[in-house]
């Protein structure tokens, strides 16, 4: 019955209110957890930057792959230059991990280079006046 009376009162009065609700709960969360104004800050700034994204259409499966594959390939890194004794060189004399750069590149550039090709195009097609 309650959660029936929840819904209603959600539908009723829209999205903004439930908002402002669960930004309050949790910054009651985040600040009972630790008793440390550090911790509301964190929430506010994350929540900044997780508004941001969706404002800008970030999509967030390449963002959370990121996050966890991120301190994988760091280490590994780390671990490459420390066998190599620091030299940076051994990702461009290697084959493979010379290719996987190329690739990465590629995977990059190539579609910032279409749309701005495309977008020279439009303005060639387009007649001024």
């Amino acid at each position: 019955m309650g959660t029936v009376i929840a819904e209603a009162i959600v539908l009723h009065y829209g999205r903004p209110w439930l908002f402002s609700g669960i930004l309050v709960f949790a910054t009651m969360g985040a600040y009972t957890l630790n008793n440390n104004v550090v911790d509301v800050a964190l929430l506010w700034v994350i929540g900044t930057v997780g508004f941001g994204m969706r404002v800008l259409d970030v999509p967030v499966a390449p963002c959370i792959v990121g996050l966890i594959l991120g301190p994988l390939a760091e280490q590994q890194f780390r671990r490459a230059l420390t066998i190599s004794q620091g030299d940076g060189s051994v990702f461009f004399t290697h084959p493979i991990s010379l290719a996987l750069l190329v690739i990465a590149a590629a995977l990059v550039l190539i579609p910032t280079l279409l749309r701005w090709h495309a977008a020279r195009q439009l303005r060639a097609a387009t007649p001024t006046a």
